[in-house]
């Protein structure tokens, strides 16, 4: 099983790319969508393996990438980067699997969804969720560096406090989507005790 959850999706992830490259040769957005939906398991066959193995590491992303150093997570830490990757696939097989049903209307759905107050509360939720899933691994593993010395642990410092704010932003978006869904017209009387009208 193991062995299985950690090739299956380096294939998924090279097939999605080659429907990708063919949808944009052949100009065909279905084999795009396809595309989509395999990047998803991909990304959710991942965050499974790392979940059950309870270690993720991650190579730098070069000079030009946030991610410049290797990164290794264990633990908690590394569980919750397969929640973040399980998460996020889901999220691509369920927008490829509806632009492959409603490949017109999809567009259409999303925009008439957020010009309503719980379309906006469900994109500032699951928008929440992911900020908070990462600013929590960064407060529980730092830096997550390979290496050891004072500035390592200087820099772990700054990650874990980073981490800290970080989640704290992402809880705050999670309540604000969350009375957005519920009780949007308790946020617009919040919004005017704060910010009374100008006589």
């Amino acid at each position: 099983m193991k062995k299985l959850l950690t090739w299956l999706p380096i294939v998924l992830f090279f097939l999605a790319a080659g429907l990708m490259f063919a949808a944009e040769r052949l100009t065909l957005p279905a084999l795009a969508f396809a595309g989509l939906i395999l990047l998803g398991f991909s990304a959710l066959l991942s965050g499974i393996g790392v979940i059950f193995t309870r270690q993720a590491y991650f190579l730098p992303s070069g000079t030009q990438s946030l991610r410049r150093r290797a990164e290794s997570y264990s633990g908690l830490a590394a569980q919750l980067w397969g929640v973040f990757f399980v998460l996020v696939g889901g999220v691509f097989i369920l927008t490829g699997l509806v632009a492959l049903r409603m490949p017109d209307q999809a567009l259409a759905i999303v925009e008439r969804a957020l010009d309503t107050p719980a379309g906006w509360g469900v994109l500032l939720f699951g928008l929440g969720v992911f900020v908070a899933l990462y600013g929590l691994t960064r407060l529980l593993a730092g830096s997550a560096s390979v290496s050891v010395g004072l500035q390592v642990r200087l820099r772990d410092m700054g990650y874990r406090l980073f981490g800290g704010v970080t989640l704290l932003l992402g809880l705050a978006l999670v309540a604000l989507g969350f009375t957005l869904i519920t009780s949007p017209e308790t946020l617009a009387g919040w919004i005017r005790q704060w910010f009374p009208p100008v006589p």
